[in-house]
């Protein structure tokens, strides 16, 4: 499956969400990214825009003659970028390529702050822990506000939402819905010596939220690029734990800020989980070669490079803490679910949802499948949730879900749906996913915070195309399910919750908090000055020579 991502996250970052391995979103409108060379007109830009049929077409925020454009669906977006390139009023055209973040979520990690003791950071704190005078941009899926430990540095009046929902923007959405984005800013700043959690690596700066990845981890090259040029308008660092997406147009937000320095996360390798050369294969924004950039690798608690962790000679500068680092997360209240065993079965006998008493999961059963009366056209089975479910145990509530897929015939999809009464209509919230996951059971998660205050919410996956045998038997198509759950953002507890994860977005929030420490520090200091401050000292590290531009990990002190 593939998700409807378009920019990722460093807990690392394809059409509904994110299905990958397999399976194919269907019926997206490609989206291109163009820039206008000084001067065009309106007039000059409108044709542009009729010249490859566009169906909408918007400035990119706080990115200086840039704009998105959408295309109809089907269209080819080779073709309209080669001719908007030949256009002699446009500068570039790339595709609004995907993003996501920077983490390795699920790895059974231990440890505490033991990053905090590799960059020498309580020496540092000896001469200052951070002021308020300095400002951290955290460019990702937004903070926590009422985070405990962080409450106190949020800077709720500077902070901001990019993410798009139903068309529209709702800039002070700008709350963290997924957990990676408070996750870094803790790294960054949580507050120090109160007794409770965690600290930062620095105390007392700001921090400002500008909200580019969604619910799910995922984004577009405009959102981000829309955080960029924001955070970095109005805060002395930008910290970016995510990868993917369009050069030209991340590059565009970061050059319109030459004043502030800006910290990227390496990247988490690919799909195998072996980190990559990112001088072979480079990886944006990190791989921008700009002299406001810095791009952090990863490294574990014996001073090796994780081995998932991204690397490059010329193109990443230095090595930081990345692997098993605890800091702060949101607040999840799972929603009571019945188990999938007891999910009706529409046509009865047709398949399986369910685990044997031993928690294997069960695949579909053999059998022929057609069309029923009760449901919708071409739906050739359904499992539905009993219900109705609610109320919901909070806001900004999520499906998640693990599929195991192959439809070989293209016709065949299957979609999950909602309806937030038992009268109202169901509406499709993910999918139509087709293709083969291999056999493997991929997760996926599903935005349902449009429905976070439904009382009677319903729950389906519907099967849908056209008929004929079924089964687990190959070379027959089949879908099974297991791991469904419902759970939604709830209120902090008292004491704050926190988890322990790895990936470069973890190590990248470290130098985010040191260039902050530098600027409370000495106020008068320019980006560059800072920058070959972090470099300059970092600590000769075996495992990084020749594999970064300094060969070095951080050292916070020395740099002070």
């Amino acid at each position: 499956m593939r998700c409807r991502l378009i920019v990722a996250l460093m807990v690392m970052l394809a059409p509904a969400t994110a299905l990958a391995g397999g399976l194919v979103r269907v019926g997206e409108q490609p989206a291109v990214v163009v820039r206008f060379d000084p001067g065009v007109s309106a007039a000059e830009r409108a044709q542009a825009f009729r010249s490859v049929g566009a169906t909408g077409h918007d400035p990119v925020t706080d990115v200086p003659r840039v704009h998105s454009v959408t295309l109809p669906p089907g269209t080819s977006a080779a073709a309209a970028i080669r001719a908007l390139a030949a256009n002699p009023d446009i500068a570039w055209a790339e595709p609004d390529a995907p993003v996501r973040a920077a983490v390795v979520p699920d790895d059974p990690l231990f440890g505490g702050l033991w990053g905090l003791a590799s960059i020498d950071a309580p020496t540092a704190w000896d001469t200052i822990t951070g002021t308020g005078n300095v400002d951290v941009g955290v460019v990702d899926t937004g903070i926590a506000a009422g985070h405990p430990d962080l409450a106190a540095n949020v800077r709720p009046v500077l902070s901001r939402n990019f993410v798009q929902r139903g068309g529209a923007v709702d800039p002070a959405a700008w709350e963290d819905l997924n957990g990676h984005g408070t996750h870094v800013a803790g790294t960054i700043g949580a507050v120090g010596n109160n007794g409770l959690g965690i600290a930062g690596v620095t105390w007392g700066s700001g921090l400002v939220s500008a909200r580019t990845l969604d619910l799910t981890g995922q984004g577009v090259s405009t959102e981000v690029a829309a955080g960029l040029g924001w955070a970095g308008g109005h805060a002395r660092v930008v910290n970016a734990s995510l990868e993917g997406g369009a050069q030209a147009t991340l590059q565009a937000a970061v050059l319109a800020n030459p004043d502030t320095l800006y910290v990227f996360a390496a990247g988490n390798g690919g799909a195998d989980g072996v980190g990559d050369n990112n001088d072979v294969t480079p990886v944006y924004p990190c791989s921008m070669p700009l002299a406001n950039v810095i791009c952090v690798a990863a490294l574990d608690s014996v001073d090796a490079l994780a081995p998932f962790s991204n690397y490059g000679r010329t193109s990443v500068d230095l090595g930081a803490p990345g692997v098993g680092i605890e800091s702060s997360w949101i607040s999840l209240t799972p929603a009571a679910l019945p188990a999938l065993a007891t999910w009706t079965q529409s046509p009865g006998g047709s398949w399986l949802g369910g685990t044997t008493s031993a928690g294997t999961p069960d695949v579909v059963t053999n059998g022929t499948l057609t069309g029923t009366a009760t449901d919708p056209a071409g739906a050739l089975a359904v499992l539905s949730l009993p219900g109705p479910l609610g109320p919901l145990p909070g806001t900004g509530c999520r499906l998640d879900y693990e599929a195991a897929v192959r439809l070989t015939n293209p016709t065949n999809s299957f979609v999950v749906q909602v309806r937030s009464t038992p009268s109202s209509p169901w509406t499709t919230v993910d999918g139509p996913w087709t293709g083969n996951t291999g056999g493997q059971f991929v997760p996926n998660t599903v935005d349902l915070s449009a429905y976070d205050a439904a009382t009677g919410l319903g729950v389906r996956f519907v099967l849908q195309g056209t008929g004929g045998t079924f089964g687990a038997t190959s070379p027959r198509p089949y879908l099974a399910l297991t791991n469904v759950a419902l759970q939604c953002v709830a209120p902090q507890p008292a004491d704050g919750v926190y988890v322990t994860l790895d990936g470069t977005s973890m190590a990248a929030p470290h130098v985010a908090g040191a260039a902050a420490l530098l600027f409370s520090a000495r106020p008068d200091l320019s980006v560059a000055q800072v920058k070959n401050a972090l470099l300059s000292t970092a600590t000769p590290t075996s495992s990084l020579a020749g594999r970064t531009v300094t060969g070095g990990r951080l050292n916070v002190a020395a740099a002070l």
